[in-house]
This record gives C-alpha cells, structure tokens and sequence, in this order.
C-alpha cells in the first residue's frame, strides 16, 4: 500500500480536554488490532485556551508518531468549535475511511479493524456504527440496532463515533446551526440524515464497542424543553430530506436481499424435488433456470454441472443461508498484506462441549508456536457463549459473524476480507460453513494458505452433516482430521478420500484435573447436601436432543420410589425451546438435582457412582473419557463413539436405542443387576485414558502437525 494513504484516518478535535483523558483516548487507537501501518492519528487544536491542555498539546504536536502511528497535529488560530474542527482534520487526512473520537471517548481494540472489514463487503454503506457502552458517572450499554431509514430521522441511535466511508460523508460534510445559545445543534445526527438523503445507509456492528465517557452533568445540560426543540431544529432543517430517505432504505433491503432471497423465477417445484433427494428440505437455489433447461434438454450436461460445487450451489453455501450461487468482486488489494505466521481457528459456537474442547485443545497445545491464533465462530448468543472467555485466554483475536453484517453475503464477504487482510498460513475448520464456502476462492488466489479440517461425527442431520459438506471440498483440502479410527475408515471408504491425507489425533484428557485422588466424594456430597449413602447415578452434557436427556429424565422417574438412588443432572440447556420441554419434567422429580452449568465437571463427577450417556449419536465423546479418568463407569448408548471406548477400555455398560422409555428401562435393569460390579469396571477407566489420551502425551503430535503445515 502507498505509504501516503491509509486506511482509516481517527479524527480527534481537542479543546481543553485534560490530559489524562487526551492520552487514555490515544492509548484506545494506539491499541486497535488493526496494523499500526494502515491508520493514522490527525488531532486538531481548536485553540484551546486551558494552559495545561496546551503544554501538553505543544509536547504532542512535536511528534510524527504516536506509538508507531503516523500522527500530526493542526491548530487553529481562533476557537471555531466542533464542526469546523471535524472538517479541518477530514481535510488533511489521508484514510478510505474516517471516524470522529472525542479526546475524552474511548473505542475497543477491535473497532476499526471490523468496521473496515465490514464496510468493504458492502459498497454502497456509508458508515459502520457500533455498541454503545457509557461509562464514568454514569453506567449504561445499548446494544447497535439494526439500520431502518425512518427511525434513524426520528430518533438518533447511532453514536458520535461511527466509521465512514470518507468519499461519502465529503458529499455532505458537516454543518453547524446556531439558533440561540441555549439550544445544540445535533450536527452527528444532521449529517447522517444528509447521508440517507443521498441513498447512503449504515451497518450495525454488535461485536464491538464504544466507550463515551460521562460526567456528573452529562444529563443535565439542557431542559427537556431545549432538548425538544434541539430535535425540532434538526427536523427543521432536514425537512426535504424526508423524501430522499425512501432511496436510503431501498438500497439497505436490496442489499439484505443480495443471494438471501428467493429471485422471482425460483424454480419451487423442481427444487424441492431435488432438494428433498440430497437431504436439503429448506433451501430452494441449487437449481438455476439455466440447470433447469438443462434438466430437460441436456441431461448429462444437468447433471455434470449439478455436481460441480464450482457452478452449481454447494451444501455449505445454502448452510450460509444463500438462495442462489453467491458470487462477488473480491479485492486483494484494497487492505495491506499482513505480516508473519498466522493461523484461523473456524468453528460455530463458544457453546460446551466435546468439539469446542477438543479446538480449545488444539490451540492450547501451539499457543507457544510464534503464530497469530484468530478465532472466527458463526454464533456467538448467550446459549453458545459459555467458553468464550476461554478461548479469549488463548486467541489474539475474536470474531464472531452473527454481530457482523446481516447478510449472508456481508457474512461471507467479511471473511474473505479478513483472510486478505491477514494472509494466514493455515485455516482450521471445524463446522464452519462460510469458510467452507470460500475454499475455493482461497485456493484459487492465495494456494500457499493450507487448509484443514476436523470431523467428529456424522451427525444424523437432514444435510448429511459435516462429513457431507465438507465431501465437495476434499480436494482442496490438505489435511482431514478426525477423533479416532473408526471415523478414519468413513471417510476413506464411504467418501473415498486418500488415506494419506487424514490423520487420527485422539482426543485429550487432563488427566491432573480429572484424577480422582483430588476430590473427597463424601465432603462434597455434604456440602451439595447429598446424601453420602445413596448410589449416584449423574447425567453431564448439554440439554440438547442429541444428548437425549429425556431418556435420563424418564430412568429417574422410574426409580422415583427407591430411596436408595439420587439422579444429579449438570449442564446447559442447547436453546430457550429445549429448556421450556424439559424444565418442568426436571422440576417435578424430587429424586434429582439440576445443577445447571458448571465449569467444575470432575468435582461434580466426583460425587457419581455411575454417569449415563443416552446421547442419539456422538464422534469420540470427551465425556466417556473423562468419566473414565476418574474412574467412574458409565451407561451409554451403543453408538460410534462409546462403542470404541467402551471395547477398548472395559469401563461401562452398552445398550442399543429404541425409544425413551424402553431406552430408560433397559438402563434402569443394568443398573439392579450389575449395581455391584460398576465399581469394579470403573477402576479400568483411568489406566486406558493414561494410555491412549493423557493431554501430556499427545500435545506434540498436534503442535507437529501445524509446524509441518507452516
């Protein structure tokens, strides 16, 4: 990139702010994760009149950078407030995009580097606006909403800092209106509206923050009667604007609609009969008009192109959420290369479970490689965000594309300006559909960048599962990962990939935190108010239905007049729908206790007897080996998976499914009749976990792959 442009211009007016605030703002910009090369700080004095505001203004403006970052200050000779200020550093600054920091207000380090990425998937938004967290004296965090022409004229929910396209807020500047003295003129709010007159609209950006410092009289500035007619002033003088907003909206719908949307000519019919034959019941766009005519006219050509994921729509993009085959300019030459060694870690939720322990494992044992670990998740809400803060001990960077753009298309875009900016050597994906989507195009531009996956079952889904997306992408891919042996021999023999590009890593097992030497069964129970006579028997996993904890619920309930047994269930529920059908049935037995979520699993492991997997289907569930490492046997159903941990380490019992209550019975004669012999059967668990999956042991083997793949 030229040296004399950037990327992003930070625009910070000053007028006798004190220094502590001056230097907390900067420290915000200096810490941005956004390459110090690709931004710059233009202060402008408007003539501050504070003495040490200037003394300390005149140390700034003696250098060229401001901790590695071009900086340069301008001053005005007289006092020409906050507009004029605003456009005085829009003049002189050199950045595709620009945004407007108070010197007291404050932004996340990762403001600038998303709100970049996410204006470059979509051209015609003129600016990017973020959540709002107030701080100081007073406390308050308002979530970004999403865009919409109208409520934006009538109610401002866009902060003073947003990130704008510079080429668009030029078209409109920034006025300043005096009416009388008492009264403010809103001139963010007034620019914004110009902007939607125009056609520009704005993106919400919920996956960061920021900061706008409050004070003792920050609510009391004005009565809410010269507040009122501070609105009215703005309405006032936008009051031909009103009619240009309709065009605003118009091109944020066209945009939502960009591949989200059915097109007119959608081919219903045909498409759901196909759809129905490959699994897909719920996307309608694998059948263009251009396939259809050749369903009829040219058949093999229809089939030949149906196939091909390269013309035709591929499972993962209708996963994506597209209608139709996304397509769109992409650039390599709009962001600077990044660089050094980089690595994505790609994977759907921060949720718990084996599969994000297992990725937390990965990164946790190359932590120590010099690599730039990225983490990109697919959702990130409240019911999937419980590890979030682990994996944050261990990344250097977060992204999570639910908070970034609506669209698909944004979603998809986003990711392939993020792999241009960074240029990672190697791309993990776990379940990650947009960046299966984008294989091709990364093999295409950047065939240096190694990908992997990892596959851990195959799930019993309408698609077919991960196994089935990522089928149309085997050739591209460089390494296939999978848990155990058994999953080996699926994917060479029922998807035909080469056997040389998978390798088996076994799933890990801190075998220091799950030894039972460390844990005092009766103490606890005491202090969980359990009785320390009664057998144990103790359900762990999320409350999902490929968990089935409904089978558990219904063991309990059959052996709710034996007084001998107690059930304890801990665990999250998967969705608000699943806690509404289960939490009564759970409230109702006075022979369990629900513990809800916990990070302490083998303290609560420690208090069972016997744990019970009932799950539908699983890959190499880290569960059963947990359970095994503190020697506590376990029930579970005959599926891959426990089946594998089972036969090898001789620690529990097996039954096949049928329905919940004979699934539950089964369970419940295991039980009465092998109660004596589960103590027994236990005791092997931890020796085979010792042997085949002690995180000490395996580290290396993960660590050595990446090193073999940079």
């Amino acid at each position: 990139m030229d040296e004399d442009r950037k990327l992003i211009s930070v625009i910070i007016p000053v007028y006798n702010t004190k220094k502590e605030f001056i230097l907390e703002t900067l420290s915000s910009v200096a810490n941005q994760t956004l390459s110090k090369k690709d931004y710059e700080i233009v202060m402008v004095d408007d003539c501050s009149n504070d003495s040490k505001t200037r003394m300390f203004l005149e140390e700034l403006n003696c250098k060229d950078n401001f901790d590695g970052i071009s900086f340069k200050m301008i001053r005005h000779r007289k006092n020409l407030w906050l507009s004029e200020s605003r456009k005085t550093g829009a003049k002189f600054a050199r950045g595709k995009y620009i945004i407007f920091l108070d010197s007291d207000d404050l932004i996340k380090e990762d403001y600038l580097k998303k709100a970049i990425l996410l204006l470059e998937t979509t051209p015609r938004a003129g600016w990017v606006y973020p959540n709002v967290r107030k701080f100081g004296h007073y406390d308050y965090f308002a979530p970004a909403r999403k865009f919409n022409a109208y409520s934006l004229f009538f109610n401002n929910f866009c902060p003073a800092s947003v990130v704008f396209s510079r080429s668009a807020w030029l078209k409109v500047s920034q006025r300043e209106i005096f009416v009388t003295k008492k009264i403010r003129f809103f001139e963010d709010w007034d620019t914004l509206i110009r902007l939607m007159a125009k056609g520009w609209y704005g993106l919400h950006l919920r996956d960061s923050e920021f900061l706008y410092r409050t004070h003792h009289n920050s609510l009391i500035t004005r009565t809410p009667k010269l507040y009122a007619m501070s609105i009215y002033t703005v309405w006032r003088n936008n009051i031909f604007s009103f009619i240009g907003l309709f065009k605003s909206q118009l091109n944020y719908l066209k945009n939502l609609r960009k591949g989200s949307s059915k097109s007119f000519f959608d081919l219903g019919l045909i498409n759901s009969f196909v759809l129905k034959r490959v699994g897909q019941t719920y996307h309608p766009g694998f059948i263009t008009p251009k396939l259809f005519l050749y369903s009829i006219f040219k058949p093999k050509k229809f089939i030949r192109e149906f196939l091909d994921t390269d013309s035709s729509m591929s499972i993962a993009e209708a996963l994506c959420g597209f209608y139709r085959k996304p397509h769109f300019d992409f650039s390599e030459n709009l962001l600077s290369n990044e660089e050094g060694g980089k690595i994505f870690f790609v994977h759907p939720f921060w949720r718990i479970g084996g599969a994000e322990n297992i990725l937390l494992d990965w990164i946790k044992a190359i932590k120590d490689l010099d690599l730039k670990i990225i983490e990109v998740v697919t959702k990130s809400n409240r019911e999937n965000n419980a590890l979030k803060n682990d994996f944050l001990e261990y990344v250097d960077e977060q992204y999570a594309l639910d908070n970034i753009g609506e669209t698909p298309l944004q979603k998809l875009k986003f990711c392939w300006n993020l792999i241009v900016k960074e240029r990672p050597k190697v791309i993990f994906i776990s379940s990650s559909c947009f960046f299966y989507a984008l294989i091709p195009l990364i093999k295409k531009r950047f065939p240096s960048i190694k990908i992997i996956d990892i596959l851990h079952n195959e799930e019993i889904l309408d698609y077919g599962g991960w196994y089935a997306v990522s089928d149309e992408y085997k050739n591209r891919i460089d390494k296939r990962i999978v848990t155990s042996q058994i999953w080996k021999s699926v994917l060479v023999e029922k998807y035909k990939e080469k056997n040389e590009k998978i390798v088996v890593c076994n799933n890990l097992i801190d075998t220091g935190r799950f030894d039972p030497k460390k844990y005092d069964k009766n103490k606890i129970r005491k202090s969980l108010d359990i009785d320390t006579e009664k057998f144990v028997i103790g359900f762990i996993g999320r409350l999902s239905e490929q968990k089935n904890p409904l089978v558990f619920l219904k063991l309990a309930e059959l052996f709710r007049e034996d007084d001998r047994f107690q059930f304890v269930m801990v665990g999250n529920y998967e969705n608000s729908y699943y806690k509404k059908m289960i939490s009564e049935k759970i409230d109702s037995l006075s022979n369990l206790r629900y513990f809800g979520y916990s990070n302490e699993i083998p303290r609560f492991m420690s208090i069972c007897d016997l744990l019970v997997f009932p799950s539908k289907y699983e890959g190499y569930p880290l569960v059963g080996l947990e359970a095994a490492a503190m020697n506590i046997p376990i029930v579970a159903t005959d599926i891959v998976g426990f089946r594998e941990q089972v036969d090898l380490g001789k620690f529990g019992f097996l039954y096949q499914q049928v329905d919940n209550l004979t699934d539950a019975q089964k369970i419940k004669d295991l039980i009465l009749y092998n109660k004596e012999e589960f103590t027994k059967i236990g005791k092997n668990g931890r020796e085979f976990v010792l042997k085949h999956h002690d995180v000490n042991e395996c580290n290396d083997k993960y660590r050595k792959l990446i090193e073999l793949l940079i």
